[in-house]
């Protein structure tokens, strides 16, 4: 069996295939969020931190953080005008206090039966990033 040109076209145009998808896949961006509680001086949790931090090669756009509430709703607020932009190494920090008038839902008048459950932010691509511990700490505020 001979190697034509054919077979070294085809074996040249896989090779290039099996590259660019590992470019691809080096190249997206990867967001590492996680959350952490917080004490004050008397010992009480009164916030949580969220941070983001880009692990990729690629900028990636945080939109919005949102909260979800015990009867299912979810409410939230942007982070800027334009959102928030992380490079690649970049990080984004927000502290979440014990009360988060901007986050709580504006559709009720009494929010004594409405608590928060869980966060997430949104990117500028309508993507969810679920927050690593965010559920634990919220339920360490006692909010």
């Amino acid at each position: 069996m001979e190697i034509g040109s054919n077979h070294i076209t085809l074996f040249i145009s896989v090779i290039s295939l099996v590259v660019m998808l590992i470019l691809a896949w080096r190249d997206r961006p990867r967001l590492m969020v996680s959350s952490e509680a917080s004490k004050d001086e008397g010992g009480d949790y009164i916030w949580f931190t969220v941070r983001a931090t880009n692990k990729g090669r690629r900028p990636i756009t945080l939109l919005t953080l949102v909260g979800i509430y015990s009867n299912g709703e979810h409410q939230g607020f942007y982070l800027s005008e334009k959102g928030i932009k992380i490079d690649e190494g970049g990080f984004y920090e927000i502290e979440v206090g014990e009360r988060i008038d901007v986050l709580y839902t504006t559709s009720v008048d009494d929010f004594s039966d409405i608590t928060l459950k869980d966060v997430y932010f949104e990117s500028a691509c309508g993507k969810k990033i679920n927050i690593k511990n965010a559920k634990h700490n919220i339920a360490k505020l006692n909010l």
